[in-house]
């Protein structure tokens, strides 16, 4: 134990994000990348929009899309974005150890979280497998960063970017900033009004220009995109299945109907409601993905012959984060409640909204970076007591 107090004691932030890097370039050598549907949908944006079309799907945001084409494009191959990917998930690692060392002022916490996200498995994953999260957890904990830091009109810009990746943000930015205005820095009804304000101004400035593809594409204004009425009703309907898609002729009579439909279920069957909903909870939590779906053009069979490693895999990571995140809360949440609040309110938002539609292993991704500091907490007081 004195050893590992030593060794973090020594080791040094740039140190621990280039062992980040030096993991995901070597797991991206070592283990052939999935192919996902939402990897080609992100890739058909990009090329959309580079020639001047309209994005093909109307639940996707552009973000990724954009991200992906313009690496792609510079590389010449489809390695360019999962080079950046893995770059801005190593990034990621350097912001958890700012944000962890800007809540509890303490070295030794901030680097055994960042060094449990440099090895983080699930991390890993995402940063070589053309997915969004790890662009996404990057603009969402630097925009929470910023907000520490009492840098609203920078973070705001983050956040935006961040809506343009996954449209769930622009309901959850607001809420946080008003929790931190109010809990962080006690602000008075006025300047709260003033940060909701800044908000309102450089968020409709940003995405003024997607409200004008929109336009174009719809002939009416539409806000963000058509996922909310998708995924409520892929989520609650007799079957609780997903669904085949928006209609790709008048997508907005179809997210009328999605909704109306998924309303009524929910109204008339509140029983049935509640059991879905509870299962999904359990499933936005469980320790190991419920489903491995075999997929189309699959470079490799293994994680579904031996889908049990990954199990295994998640199991132990994320299980152990859990539950030192779990002892964090009992133990010794009370103590920095009110400068968590913030982390504890988008934890709460994230699981309220994905168990109201749907459930995946990749909507939780957002919010493990913040077990990942509860748990580091813990894992330091363990650590002392150790020593001592």
């Amino acid at each position: 134990m004195k050893l590992i107090s030593f060794y973090l004691k020594k080791i040094k932030i740039i140190e621990i994000c280039l062992i980040g890097f030096f993991i995901r370039s070597l797991t991206l050598i070592l283990y052939n990348k999935l192919n996902f549907g939402d990897s080609q949908t992100h890739r058909e944006i990009g090329q959309k929009i580079f020639n001047g079309d309209f994005v093909p799907t109307p639940i996707h945001m552009p973000g990724y899309g954009v991200w992906l084409h313009t690496f792609n494009y510079l590389i010449q191959n489809e390695y360019g974005v999962i080079f950046a990917d893995i770059i801005i998930s190593s990034l990621t690692i350097y912001i958890i150890y700012k944000l962890s060392n800007e809540i509890f002022n303490d070295k030794i916490v901030s680097k055994i979280a960042s060094l449990v996200f440099a090895f983080y498995p699930i991390s890993i994953f995402f940063s070589i497998n053309i997915l969004s999260e790890s662009l996404y957890v990057f603009l969402i904990f630097l925009a929470i960063l910023l907000l520490y830091k009492k840098n609203f009109i920078l973070s705001i810009v983050i956040l935006v970017l961040g809506i343009y990746v996954k449209s769930i943000t622009y309901y959850i930015a607001p809420i946080i900033i008003i929790i931190f205005s109010r809990y962080i820095y006690k602000y008075r009804f006025k300047k709260i009004l003033q940060n909701l304000l800044k908000y309102l101004i450089i968020s409709s400035f940003l995405l003024s220009p997607w409200w004008i593809h929109n336009l174009k594409k719809y002939n009416k204004f539409v806000n963000l995109n058509f996922a909310f009425g998708y995924h409520l009703y892929a989520g609650n309907n007799p079957l609780n299945s997903i669904i085949q898609g928006l209609s790709k002729h008048d997508p907005t009579k179809t997210d009328k109907l999605f909704k109306k439909e998924a309303y009524n279920f929910i109204l008339n069957n509140p029983y049935d409601f509640l059991e879905i909903t509870l299962v999904k909870f359990l499933r936005f939590w469980s320790f190991y993905p419920y489903t491995i779906k075999d997929q189309k053009n699959l470079d490799q069979v293994d994680i579904i012959k031996d889908k049990n490693i990954y199990k295994i895999i998640t199991f132990i990571s994320y299980g152990s984060v859990f539950f030192l995140s779990l002892l964090f809360i009992f133990s010794y949440l009370r103590k920095f409640f009110y400068r968590l609040l913030p982390l504890l309110t988008i934890i709460f938002l994230y699981t309220f909204a994905y168990t109201l539609t749907i459930v995946s292993m990749r909507y939780r991704f957002p919010i493990e970076p913040i077990l990942i500091i509860f748990a580091s907490y813990s894992a330091k007081e363990i650590l002392l007591k150790k020593i001592k």
